[in-house]
């Protein structure tokens, strides 16, 4: 099995815990790591500078596109 690493951010440490459980209950992550990062990015022509959580999913080949599909839900 070829592994694969997805990463992704979220606003609240709530979120990206209660996704990450889900995903590992169903067994499509043998893991995530969370940490609390600091992004500045542009929104609606402002410059932001917001706390958020940066998610790194770790998953198998075969399992990363239903991965995927269940971060954009």
């Amino acid at each position: 099995m070829k592994p694969v690493i997805i990463i992704s951010t979220f606003p609240s440490k709530q979120s990206v815990t209660s996704i990450a459980k889900l995903l590992v209950e169903k067994k499509l992550v043998a893991c995530v790591n969370i940490t609390k990062i600091s992004s500045i990015y542009t929104w609606e022509g402002k410059i932001e500078n917001q706390n958020e959580y940066l998610a790194l999913f770790k998953t198998t080949k075969k399992n990363q596109s239903i991965l995927k599909k269940e971060l954009k839900k």
